[in-house]
């Protein structure tokens, strides 16, 4: 997935932790849609927004406006394309699978 997201200038995206953390990583701006009452996209959605990368809207307050204008607004704020490279940069340095990998070789032994 992550192969479209990095010609992506902006994302649409439902909440999910994978997807939350590839958008970052990335630093690319986006729409993230949380499913309702489903507590996991609700935290995803409350944490990616910290950021300043990110709009969070809920499904039923979407509509083709303000789709439209959130796109616009990502796009176009000197705030937001601002974050990007911290952004890109934090998420990007975290090495779970190195962490992984050292966690299983030293208790291997």
């Amino acid at each position: 997935m992550m192969e479209w997201m990095k010609i992506s200038d902006v994302i649409v995206t439902l909440a999910g932790h994978t997807t939350t953390m590839e958008v970052a990583a990335l630093g690319i701006p986006n729409l993230t849609v949380p499913i309702e009452k489903h507590p996991e996209q609700l935290r995803n959605g409350s944490n990616i927004k910290k950021y300043g990368i990110s709009i969070v809207e809920e499904l039923k307050n979407l509509n083709i406006d303000n789709i439209s204008d959130n796109i616009n607004f990502l796009l176009a704020s000197t705030d937001v394309q601002s974050k990007i490279e911290s952004v890109k940069t934090k998420f990007s340095s975290y090495t779970g699978t190195e962490n992984a990998v050292k966690i299983i070789m030293d208790n291997s032994k």
